[in-house]
């Protein structure tokens, strides 16, 4: 029993106070394990909660000069433009802009409706790209004018701002994401472990 409870101390469920006893913890904002890979959507669902979200563009583009490094393509190569909104419980929690390569992920592009209210991960998979391993760097960052409209925060909320490559397993670089998680509506969760 007393492991248990440690356990889901540990896990940031209970918290204790000495001489008081053992409490259950306030419930927190969504939380994202970043140590693997998993979509939204499904990190959503684990926390409890229903995810959502709407499709504001989907669009064939030339993609900037960041975009095709991330995906490796020529000046002359097409990306897939998805701009959305995702929420949780129908409340906003993110904003975010998916580039995916031209024409490799055209049956995603056909499909791309059903991106609003699914995982784009399991849209990549039934449509032959499988993401097997992705590289995500994290930087602080304020929100701009239409991600503030758009998730309903004041201008320049702080938050944090995600950059996304993920590969399949070959190691080619099948979509690069841009996202913007508010700090008043999204928190991250990290587990570390010390390596010997």
């Amino acid at each position: 029993m007393r492991q248990a409870l440690t356990e889901l101390v540990h896990e940031g469920l209970l918290y204790r106070q000495h001489g008081r006893g053992t409490f259950v913890c306030e419930p927190r904002v969504q939380q994202q394990t970043i140590s693997e890979l998993t979509s939204l959507s499904e990190e959503l669902r684990r926390r409890g909660k229903r995810p959502g979200g709407m499709l504001f563009v989907s669009e064939l583009v030339r993609g900037s000069q960041t975009v095709r490094e991330q995906l490796r393509l020529t000046d002359e190569e097409q990306v897939i433009r998805l701009e959305r909104l995702r929420t949780a419980d129908d409340q906003p929690v993110a904003y975010e802009v998916d580039y995916l390569p031209y024409p490799r992920a055209a049956g995603v592009y056909q499909r791309a409706k059903e991106t609003a209210d699914g995982s784009l991960y399991n849209l990549m998979a039934s449509e032959g790209l499988q993401p097997y391993i992705a590289e995500q760097s994290i930087k602080a960052d304020s929100a701009s004018a239409r991600e503030a409209e758009l998730l309903r925060v004041s201008e320049k909320e702080s938050g944090l701002r995600l950059f996304c490559t993920a590969f399949d397993e070959t190691g080619a670089p099948i979509e690069y994401t841009e996202s913007f998680f508010p700090a008043s509506l999204y928190e991250f969760r990290l587990t570390l472990r010390v390596t010997k």
